[in-house]
Formats: C-alpha cells, structure tokens, sequence
C-alpha cells in the first residue's frame, strides 16, 4: 500500500542498528474494502504475471483480506541480455569468446524462473476487533549465467569434465517460505492495554551447480532450511499527559 524510507542515522530512532536507513513498507490488510486485479507482462526479460486480491467485511466484527499472485518468467534472451566477459577464452565445448563481446547462445536465458516452476505467493488475513491472524506462502528463484571458471578452458576455468548434454548449464537459485502470525490485543483498566503477537517463519533455500569439478561436490544441489519463531510482548499506559510503554521481545 504504501512504502516509506528513511535515510540518514536519523532512522537508528526506529530499530536496533538501523543507523543509515530504514524501509518501513505498508501492506495491504483487512481494512482494504475493494477488489484489485493486476496484471504485468514484461517485454525484454519475457514475462508474464497476473495478481489478485480483495478485501471486506464477513461479519460486523470480522473482517478479511485475500492475495494470490502468479507469474511465468522464460528469462530474457541472448539478444536482449548479452552475456559477455572481460577476458578472451576458449569455451569446453569449443566456442571462441571474445572479451567484450556477446557469448554464445548458450549463456542465455538470464532470470528465468527456477527449474521452470511458476513463481507464485498467496496471502490469507483475517481481522476481528482484538485479534489479528495471517498466513503467506510464496515461493520464487531464477536462473543465473554460468560462471567463468567453469565453462572457460584451462587457465582461466577449472579442469572440469564435460560430461552434461546441454552446453553452459546455468547455476539455478529457488526458494520457497511459508509465514504465520497471530496478534492479540487487549484493553486493560486504568490507561493500560496489551498485545501480544507470536509467528512462525520456515525458508527452503536451494542452489543447482550443474557443471563443477567432482573434487569440489560438483554436479551438486545444495539446500539448507532455517526455521525463525517470534514471541513478543506489549504493555503500555496512555494518559492525556503521559505515555508508557513496556515489551520484551
């Protein structure tokens, strides 16, 4: 809905560390009352993408928002994003690169979608007059140009053997997270009210090598999880000629 920055050490009055900048980004919630529909389609990196969501009341005291996005990225071509190189080399397959200029073909296809699967992000919120509860799973990657040392002969690349059927297999980078979160606030007597939040973050992270030298893994995928948990805790007082508040996080 709305994203603000803030520049300067100024921003450190706005979080722990934060002493250049902070990005404070605003989403659309369950206060949202319409039907949005986008769609987006990307002429040089070949792209298509289509977004949907909407917002509104189920009952007097409950109200909702919904999001679903899906896009298909093919990834932009050899004559839309060249790859090109800042030394002059003979490919393993035996192409002639000449620094400088355009690669061959073959290093095509910059940020295409990961193993060609659809990147996609869907997002479910419910609000009542105390209570706040959301979940979001999306997931996404791309496809990036080969590396030097491994596509160039000896000495610049590595000595690796080329055994993989299709010339200049790109490194792949997929991810896939799924986030849920809860809110609880609560008016208390004399001034006082709480909240209390608790959400759960898990992150699949995935990396392709295809063409690297066995002694260093390769060909390999790499993967690793990390799993995040937050609990947190308000309470503040507000008055006309004070505030206070107390958290712990």
């Amino acid at each position: 809905r709305r994203i603000e920055v803030f520049r300067g050490p100024g921003s450190a009055l706005y979080g722990l560390g934060a002493v250049s900048m902070v990005v404070s980004i605003e989403t659309f919630s369950a206060q949202t009352d319409a039907v949005r529909s986008v769609s987006r389609v990307g002429v040089g990196e070949d792209y298509l993408s289509q977004e949907l969501s909407a917002g509104g009341a189920l009952t007097d005291t409950l109200r909702y928002y919904v999001y679903a996005g899906l896009a298909d990225v093919q990834g932009a071509d050899a004559r839309d994003a060249p790859v090109r190189f800042s030394n002059a080399f003979t490919t393993k397959w035996g192409d002639d690169v000449v620094a400088g200029e355009d690669g061959p073909d073959g290093f095509s296809a910059d940020r295409a979608q990961y193993r060609d699967r659809l990147p996609l992000k869907w997002h479910l919120q419910l609000e009542g007059e105390q209570s706040t509860v959301w979940a979001r799973y999306s997931r996404g990657g791309q496809v990036n140009p080969v590396y030097t040392e491994n596509v160039a002969e000896p000495p610049l690349g590595r000595p690796v053997e080329v055994d993989v059927a299709d010339p200049y297999p790109p490194v792949e980078l997929g991810y896939q997270q799924l986030a849920l979160s809860g809110e609880w606030r609560q008016p208390l007597a004399a001034h006082w009210h709480s909240r209390s939040r608790i959400s759960y973050v898990t992150t699949d992270y995935e990396r392709i090598i295809s063409l690297e030298p066995a002694s260093l893994g390769g060909p390999r995928i790499e993967s690793h999880r990390e799993d995040n948990w937050l609990l947190a805790s308000y309470l503040a007082r507000k008055t006309e000629s004070h505030r206070l508040a107390l958290g712990a996080e």
